[in-house]
């Protein structure tokens, strides 16, 4: 569930090593009133936070979608810091860790 969740914030160049080769992540914007499962990302400096939505796929395997910040967070787990290695386009492997909350997330 995290590392599907964390392909989808590399993908979309939101790791703090891609920032800045990439352009700001697009966000969906989520029509409240809305209440759902979502993930809560902080990245290693605690400086950026990404939210996330869940979904199950036609697999049954859940993918996440990077939306707006919600009006409310309540927090259901703390999942724990996760470390990412990166292999970059020069070559270098690059290191990070980023901490993610899973909860319930409610928009207006």
């Amino acid at each position: 569930m995290k590392t599907t969740f964390l392909l989808v914030l590399m993908l979309f160049g939101c790791s703090p090593v891609m920032a800045d080769l990439h352009t700001e992540p697009s966000y969906l914007e989520v029509e409240g009133p809305a209440v759902m499962k979502c993930i809560k990302t902080i990245n290693h400096l605690g400086k950026e936070t990404y939210w996330a939505k869940g979904k199950d796929d036609a697999d049954g395997n859940e993918t996440f979608d990077l939306v707006s910040p919600p009006a409310r967070f309540s927090l259901v787990e703390d999942l724990g810091e996760v470390e990412i290695e990166e292999v970059l386009s020069n070559g270098k492997n690059v290191t990070y860790q980023v901490h993610d909350y899973g909860g319930i997330c409610s928009f207006d």
